[in-house]
């Protein structure tokens, strides 16, 4: 999606107009977002989804800028889904515009996916990339299948989401995220949920850490950040860093203490997106454990 953010000091009034003369531009969303990290840890990593070809320069700019692979983007009609943010003080206030899909979205999604070794299901406002998810992790040759839906659970029917929730491998949710995918599926809490779902499911908690819910266990994790300045994009770099260490081969409680360390960085800065080596979260993470 292609992100536009403003800040204000506080919402318009009725029949009020307010004047901008720059918003903040940025192509965003949890897909882009964690395949800029994994990209950046030097991961061979494929960003699938659709754009708008009235927005290629846009996005043929920024991909030759921060040197990541644009092979796996497919070209609509049109415009690319946008998000429009309105940042007061904590709070947000978005409204979110849909791209036209052709109806063969899900062939030519499938075929940019060719043999993955891991499939990230980032979640989806529209309903014909929803339905390709099951499809495509059902064809695939046995790919390791990460599910972080983010705030598009709030599309969700109960039916997709158990689907996609028993093929997973491991699940991320933040809190709010959690309560939904309960609501949802009409269930008391996420111990309920581990009965049909064997896998991990993690869920972050902002400054409160993160829970790891797998195996009738729940690991707690507390959260690095030293100071908080900007929540947003926080979960992305959790998943990401997490996701990393997965890959290779870390185990559960030790990539999810990477990911929030990297999570840790974006909370303390004013960005999005923050690139950290991952031998200073090594050693920031050595520090904090001899503290």
């Amino acid at each position: 999606m292609i992100e536009c953010t403003t800040k204000l000091a506080s919402l318009p009034l009725a029949n009020q107009t307010i004047i901008l003369d720059s918003v903040s531009k940025d192509i965003g969303g949890p897909a882009y977002n964690i395949f800029w990290y994994l990209s950046k840890f030097g991961l061979k990593a494929k960003l699938i989804g659709a754009y708008g070809g009235n927005d290629r320069y846009f996005f043929k700019k920024t991909f030759l800028t921060d040197q990541l692979d644009e092979s796996g983007l497919i070209r609509v009609k049109g415009h690319s889904d946008s998000l429009f943010t309105i940042l007061v003080g904590k709070n947000y206030h978005s409204y979110y515009l849909r791209s036209r899909l052709p109806d063969d979205i899900e062939e030519k999604i499938r075929n940019q996916c060719g043999k993955s070794d891991y499939l990230i299901l980032t979640g989806s406002r529209h309903v014909l990339i929803r339905k390709a998810f099951l499809s495509i992790a059902d064809n695939l040759d046995e790919p390791t299948v990460i599910f972080n839906p983010s705030y598009a659970i709030y599309e969700y029917k109960d039916l997709e989401l158990n689907q996609l929730l028993k093929i997973s491998d491991f699940i991320i949710f933040n809190e709010q995220e959690a309560k939904e995918a309960i609501r949802i599926l009409k269930i008391r809490d996420i111990k309920e949920m581990t009965n049909f779902v064997p896998n991990p499911i993690i869920v972050t908690l902002g400054r409160k850490g993160l829970k790891i819910y797998h195996k009738n266990k729940i690991y707690n994790i507390e959260s690095f950040a030293r100071k908080a300045v900007n929540p947003i994009g926080a979960g992305d770099a959790f998943a990401a860093g997490f996701l990393y260490e997965i890959i290779g081969k870390r185990s559960i409680t030790n990539s999810a203490r990477f990911g929030a360390m990297l999570a840790a960085h974006v909370v303390e800065s004013e960005q999005t997106r923050v690139f950290v080596h991952k031998k200073k979260i090594y050693e920031r993470l050595n520090i904090h454990a001899a503290a």
